[in-house]
């Protein structure tokens, strides 16, 4: 989704949708991607809008959206012209609603809580991207002077809070609903409730997805991944570790990684060091659901990217980080020659708090190689579309804004064709529940009516 306008509008942001011009030769008009049913059209339109406007929500409350920078040509070719007096007054007012004195809370929109203080100062130092949808950051070419670069501390304080106020509230009211209402999740739940990526001949792709084969992919990665993570303390997805972290303790790097989003600031190189050696962080894009780095090893110069999920809790119609790392995941396994490979990810996710109050997003990332503009897929490979094609899907949110040369870099918005997938939309309370503790036996037990009777 391409944003052709924003419009400040009693502090939220209005995101107005606008298609891509097709300008990859690569990708042909004629392609099934762009002759979807108006079904499906709706589906991800509807989810898309939907999802963008949540994580441009989000994105104001965690500081995040600075309207000074968004407003910039230099950062937004297309800037849209506001009435002066509106501009003024939001750069240097932030209305914000005293939570302490409201008796009467409820679950919030995006369940992310207005903090009670926040300054324009805070603002402008602690905004760290753009929510806006496919915005191209070029990369940075300033001299590294003191004022470009961002030394990351590895002891600034997180804090993670489960009730409202750190944005992890479980509403196990709304799981229980969810669970009874859905036998799929609920079956599926059984079937691996003791499953784990070290359980023996683990097969979590199905081999078609149909109305009897329901497409589950990103449940079952979210499940086993939780599962794993329970019972191990580490439920991180390592398929390879890229040379610049041979040697490490690889869960000392997922650990730093995960905290790293909260310490980024998009506007400068930032640095950091893990075990002695020294790397360096750029933005290279930022989108309403993600935003995705550079990582450089200057020693040999090797290069990694990786994103962050902005909405760690985020699930349903093919969104959503443990959606994207499992597809991926699972391509890289058939051999699948334009995507890129995935080195590693922790989509397991959560909200911290800043000490200025401000939340942010923790883990949920997923670390691939690094695309050099123009690259060629090899033209007798087996290709992503025609993959899922084979295995009943297809993606529905494929244009030009998602290639890098002949490789297909953002895997968000994969559908079955029998549109199964809805069965395990909107499935926050799940990943809440354990991040509050749970596991998935606790949660058959305690919030499974069905469950319950036959034990």
């Amino acid at each position: 989704m391409h944003i052709e306008k924003t419009s400040i509008n009693k502090g939220y942001i209005e995101l107005k949708p606008q298609s891509f011009k097709q300008t990859n030769p690569n990708t042909p008009l004629d392609s099934p991607v762009h002759k979807q049913k108006s079904k499906a059209a709706k589906i991800m339109l509807g989810a898309t809008i939907a999802a963008g406007i949540a994580a441009a929500g989000i994105a104001v409350y965690k500081g995040r959206l600075n309207f000074k920078n968004i407003l910039n040509k230099k950062q937004l070719k297309t800037a849209p012209k506001l009435d002066e007096n509106i501009l003024k007054k939001t750069q240097n007012t932030v209305e914000i609603k005293d939570i302490k004195s409201d008796t009467s809370i409820s679950k919030p929109a995006f369940d992310i809580p207005e903090p009670t203080i926040i300054s324009k100062e805070k603002l402008d130092t602690n905004a760290a991207k753009p929510a806006l949808e496919k915005v191209k950051v070029a990369e940075t070419t300033q001299t590294n002077t003191a004022s470009n670069i961002n030394i990351i501390d590895w002891n600034s304080p997180l804090y993670f809070k489960k009730g409202v106020l750190g944005g992890n509230s479980f509403y196990a009211e709304d799981f229980s609903q969810k669970l009874n209402e859905k036998p799929a999740l609920l079956n599926l739940l059984k079937e691996l409730e003791n499953v784990t990526f070290d359980t023996p001949n683990l097969k979590i792709m199905k081999d078609f997805y149909d109305k009897q084969n329901f497409y589950d992919l990103g449940v079952r990665y979210a499940i086993i991944a939780n599962n794993t993570a329970k019972q191990k303390g580490f439920g991180a997805i390592i398929a390879e570790v890229p040379d610049m972290f041979k040697g490490l303790d690889i869960k000392d790097v997922v650990k730093k990684i995960d905290d790293l989003a909260s310490l980024l600031d998009y506007k400068k190189v930032n640095k950091f060091t893990i075990s002695g050696r020294e790397y360096r962080a750029e933005l290279i894009g930022s989108g309403c659901l993600s935003d995705v780095y550079k990582i450089t090893y200057p020693k040999t110069g090797e290069k990694v990217c990786i994103k962050f999920a902005r909405q760690p809790y985020l699930t349903g119609r093919g969104q959503g980080v443990f959606d994207e790392t499992a597809i991926t995941c699972e391509a890289n396994k058939a051999g699948v020659v334009d995507v890129p490979k995935l080195y590693m990810a922790n989509p397991i996710g959560r909200y911290l708090t800043l000490p200025n109050t401000l939340i942010t997003n923790n883990g949920a990332w997923q670390m691939s190689e690094f695309i050099e503009a123009g690259k060629k897929a090899p033209s007798d490979g087996l290709k992503l579309l025609n993959w899922l094609k084979s295995k009943g899907l297809y993606h529905g949110d494929c244009h030009s804004g998602n290639f890098v040369g002949d490789i297909i870099v953002d895997l968000g918005g994969i559908l079955d064709e029998a549109h199964t997938i809805v069965k395990f939309a909107d499935l926050e309370p799940l990943l809440r529940g354990y991040q509050n503790g749970l596991g998935t036996g606790d949660m058959l037990k305690n919030y499974s009516k069905a469950f319950t009777r036959q034990h």
